[in-house]
């Protein structure tokens, strides 16, 4: 918000803040003698449009009926893009992870790779329309156990289900444990948002300029 104020431009202010933090986090890294690392994902509702920042393999994805739209790049070595960016850099793959460690290619912090990989955010800006349903960030923990597809199927069979409720809470808690049922050996942690994007929808707002909120 502060890098907005100044500038009036959300896409260069949301690089701003990431590249920010990514110097506070370094230097706190440093002065403290630590490792370690972050992936992160945001998403601000501003003038009926979505922009969604993605560093790392946190994703979004807004559903529509029995569709899906993906708001965010996967920031991993499944990515030929992103595979190729590290290693253009001198980044050594073994077992698909940097330096046999790491499996994303971009993260806040990370200091002893940060020479191979990058710490600016892919955004995707999406105008909300009426026929949207639902805003979903999550983790790589929750997609894990369940991909897009399947959490919009998911998603038609709670509605289905005899313990459906319209909370929010009671969709997000449903899906969490979809997605951790189909994990058989390693579970990661699983942190999962829903937004009900029909209160954004353009018939609910009044003509100008809006700022929503962060996710």
């Amino acid at each position: 918000m502060e890098n907005f104020r100044v500038k009036s431009d959300l896409d260069n202010a949301i690089k701003h803040a990431f590249a920010s933090i990514e110097s506070e986090v370094i230097s706190s890294l440093k002065d403290q003698k630590l490792r370690g690392g972050s992936t992160a994902l945001c998403n601000v509702l501003y003038n009926q449009k979505i922009y969604s920042a993605n560093l790392g393999d946190s994703q979004s994805i807004v559903i529509r009926g029995r569709d899906f739209i993906s708001l965010s790049n996967l920031h991993d070595f499944s990515n030929e893009l992103e595979r190729l960016s590290v290693e253009q850099k001198g980044g050594v793959l073994l077992k698909n992870r940097l330096e046999g460690e790491l499996a994303i290619s971009r993260s806040i912090g990370d200091i002893n790779f940060k020479a191979f990989m990058s710490s600016e955010p892919d955004i995707f800006v999406y105008e909300i329309t009426e026929a949207d349903d639902y805003l979903i960030l999550a983790t790589d923990g929750f997609w894990n156990g369940l991909n897009s597809g399947q959490c919009v199927e998911k998603i038609e069979e709670f509605k289905r289900s005899e313990n459906y409720a319209p909370e929010l809470k009671a969709l997000g808690n449903f899906l969490i444990e979809e997605a951790k049922a189909n994990i058989k050996i390693k579970k990661d942690n699983m942190t999962l948002i829903i937004v009900d994007l029909k209160e954004f929808a353009p018939k609910n707002k009044k003509k100008g300029t809006t700022f929503t909120g962060f996710f």
